[in-house]
Parts: C-alpha cells; sequence; structure tokens
C-alpha cells in the first residue's frame, strides 16, 4: 500500500489512471439536426386535401371528370319529341341526354306517384325477364368455373337435446377455414335431427321429415361485406353410426342471410360434416367435438353488390 492509500497503488497499476467500473453517461438535452427529407407529391396531395379549398377544388375536379366522360363517349339519342318537358343537354334533364325529361330521347317521362308505391307485385323484385338476375342458356367455359365455389373449415361442435318432442338433436358447428372467394372465414351450422320419419303439418297432412340446417359463411375480410347463406337438407339415412348428420345433398341460398357478393344469388351443392368426439361433454349436452365442414358447390350472382370491386376508382383523379 502507498503513502497515499490504495487509490494511489491503483492508478500505478493501471498506468496512473484511476479505473472506475461505472461509466458515465451525460443526460443533458441536446437539439440534433433532423433528417432532410421531400415529401412525396401523393402524400402533398393528402395533406392538401384536409384543407376546405382543396375540397372546394376536389370537387370542381370531379365534375370537369364527368364533363370530359360525357364528351368522350357518346350515347344513342332518339329523336326529340315536341312538347316534351326535357331538353337535351340544356332542357330540364340532366346530362347530354336529359335526366327526367322524354323530349331527347323519345321513351316516356319518369312521373311520380302521389300515393303509396309499397305495391310488391309491381315495385318489388323482377319483373318480367331479367338475365342479370336469372339468365338462361348453356353456360361458356369462364362462366362455369367462376361459379364453381369450394370451402373448409375446421372448429367445434356440440350436440344438445331437440328444442320439441319432434327434435331428436340439435347440432351446432362453429369453424374457421377458408374459400374459393375468400381467404379467411368462418362458418356457423346448425342441423335438426328429427325424432320420426313423419310428421303432420298445420294443415294435418302428413310429411316425411328429413336432416334440416342453415348455414352462414362470413368472410374476416370485413370489407368485403359478404356473408354467404346457405339451407341445407338430407336424408335422414345420411348419418354416422353415432347418429350424427354426414351429409347434406339439397343445399341452396339463403336470401334473408346472404350479403354482399352473394346477394340476389342461387345456389346448388353438398355439405359433409366429419366428426371427432370427445371423451368428456359439458352438463346439458349430448355430446362435443371437434368437426370439419365441407361444401362443394354452383353459386350464380350478379355481382354487383360487392363493394371492392369500386376500389379503384378515384372521383377527383385525372380523366379516364
Amino acid at each position: 500500500m502507498g503513502e497515499h492509500g490504495p487509490d494511489l497503488d491503483r492508478r500505478a497499476i493501471n498506468g496512473g489512471h484511476a479505473m472506475d467500473h461505472r461509466r458515465r453517461r451525460d443526460h443533458r438535452p441536446r437539439v440534433e439536426r433532423a433528417e432532410a427529407r421531400i415529401l412525396l407529391s401523393t402524400i402533398t396531395d393528402l395533406m392538401a386535401s384536409n384543407s376546405i379549398g382543396h375540397q372546394r377544388s376536389a370537387l370542381a375536379k370531379q365534375a370537369s371528370t364527368l364533363q370530359y366522360f360525357m364528351a368522350q363517349h357518346t350515347f344513342p339519342v332518339r329523336a326529340a319529341v315536341a312538347g316534351g318537358h326535357g331538353g337535351g343537354g340544356n332542357g330540364a334533364g340532366t346530362g347530354s341526354n336529359g335526366n327526367n325529361g322524354g323530349a331527347s330521347t323519345g321513351f316516356t317521362p319518369f312521373t311520380p306517384s302521389k300515393t303509396s308505391i309499397a305495391n310488391p307485385m309491381t315495385n318489388q323484385g323482377q319483373q318480367g325477364s331479367n338475365f342479370a338476375l336469372q339468365p338462361v342458356g348453356n353456360l361458356t367455359p369462364s362462366e362455369l368455373k367462376r361459379e364453381l365455389f369450394s370451402a373448409s373449415f375446421q372448429g367445434t361442435y356440440t350436440v344438445s337435446p331437440g328444442r320439441t318432442d319432434a327434435e331428436a338433436a340439435v347440432t351446432l358447428i362453429k369453424g374457421a377455414g377458408h374459400g374459393t372467394t375468400f381467404l379467411h372465414g368462418d362458418i356457423q351450422f346448425r342441423v335438426v335431427t328429427p325424432r320420426n320419419p313423419t310428421y303432420v303439418d298445420i294443415q294435418g297432412n302428413t310429411q316425411t321429415t328429413q336432416l334440416g340446417g342453415v348455414a352462414a359463411v362470413f368472410d374476416r375480410n370485413l370489407n368485403s361485406n359478404s356473408v354467404l347463406g346457405l339451407d341445407a337438407a338430407g336424408a335422414d339415412s345420411n348419418v354416422d353410426a353415432s347418429g350424427r348428420p354426414i351429409h347434406f345433398d339439397k343445399v341452396t341460398i339463403d336470401v334473408n342471410e346472404s350479403a354482399g357478393l352473394y346477394d340476389e344469388a342461387f345456389a346448388q351443392g353438398t355439405i359433409d360434416v366429419r366428426y371427432t368426439p370427445s371423451r368428456h361433454h359439458a352438463k346439458g349436452l349430448i355430446e362435443q367435438g371437434f368437426a370439419v365442414v365441407t361444401i362443394h358447390a354452383q353459386i350464380y350472382g350478379p355481382n354487383v353488390d360487392y363493394i371492392l370491386t369500386n376500389a379503384n376508382i378515384n372521383p377527383g383523379g385525372p380523366p379516364p
């Protein structure tokens, strides 16, 4: 030990420098130079779009785009009818053909009704032949390919007692999977197994029972706004050794459930189910376990309710 204590000896051992195991950090605030960046034109436009002035200019641009479209595309116009209400582009109607006036087109103008129009016979649903809703004839190969649909789901199932004395059991299947028109989807499938082969309807007639079910397939991409509703039926004998329903050969679209891509659609196909029961089940259930649902179908729809079809439209963009 040196004459001035241990500190002097440690300085001598380390070359005259005191050894300190703690690293000193400078926590004083400093101003650092920001990296220079040039904003992209798209970002600049988005920032400018938030201003009221730009919104007005966007509306003006949209109007000019519509005028450009009308100027570039000609539409068949019938000879003007004398005494009509709407003229051409300068008449009472809007656009090059007029709107409510029949003078520019030769057609009878639309006249609103002063009484209620809530008449399902004339103002709701298809009126006469409409090939957009109900096409006829032989399908082209491309159309047939477009209508083919398949999906597979894996999930859980439960079997509970029937809700009435005419039902033997109710099977509920919930699963996740994928299909032809969606990458990730969900299914809820409820099936009722009848207790007897026949039943008496409300008119007193004897009817034959069958397996009956209803399924809803949801696209997890909420932007598609699509739900596929299916009504399923099969013979009472389409069950496995434990009485669980496994095959449905009467599958049609459920227009009350379907939406988006499957709105106003028609469907036919089959649904198959395979079960793996668990050793135990919850109280109140007959059985529970895992299930796999497979759907093979042909679905036609007018395809005008899929909102993502308009994803490439930019109302305030350049002319087409």
